[in-house]
């Protein structure tokens, strides 16, 4: 499979796919991509990033997980496309750090600690600050029970461990404007 994908972004490209083999060793494949002759304009280069970083530019995101590590990762990845990121490990912690404003998008995870649910903290962030408050929940979790729960408050679920550009992707949709 990722042979057949090299093969063909080379034919994009219009490079040549090159093959070394050693009998009994293994095989070497490999690509030469020319450098670019002049580098993009400064238009269409501060183009491309507004674009890649729209909508999640200046966002305020909050991320809600028991497991600190989890926080920690989450901030970095989304600080890294542009998000201003406020992290809790529960509600009462969201509720603190969200200071009465209301986040753009809130990332919950289904167990928290003392028995409670990321559904649970983002009914009553909801309760607070408007049902249309968007969000996904990121969960290890795969019963029924946590995507009923889900599906019962719109939410869209991705499982753990989750791929950027899954998460990315998920982002951008929930937080484009409606059409």
């Amino acid at each position: 499979l990722g042979l057949a994908i090299v093969e063909r972004i080379s034919r994009l490209l219009k490079v040549e796919v090159q093959v070394r083999s050693r009998l009994g060793r293994g095989s070497v494949f490999s690509v030469r991509v020319p450098l670019a002759r002049q580098p993009l304009a400064t238009q269409q280069r501060s183009s491309l990033g507004a674009h890649l970083a729209v909508p999640l530019q200046g966002r305020r995101l909050l991320v809600i997980d028991n497991e600190q590590m989890v926080l920690q990762s989450m901030q970095g990845l989304l600080q890294q496309w542009g998000a201003d990121v406020l992290t809790a490990a529960d509600l009462e912690q969201a509720l603190s750090c969200l200071q009465g404003r209301a986040p753009d998008l809130a990332l919950v995870d289904y167990h928290l600690d003392g028995g409670r649910t990321g559904l649970q903290a983002l009914a009553a962030l909801r309760a607070q600050f408007g049902e249309d408050l968007p969000a996904l929940m990121i969960t290890a979790d795969r019963t029924e029970d946590c995507r009923q729960g889900a599906r019962a408050l719109g939410v869209s679920v991705l499982n753990k461990p989750i791929k950027a550009g899954k998460l990315r992707a998920s982002l951008d949709t929930l937080l484009s404007p409606r059409r």
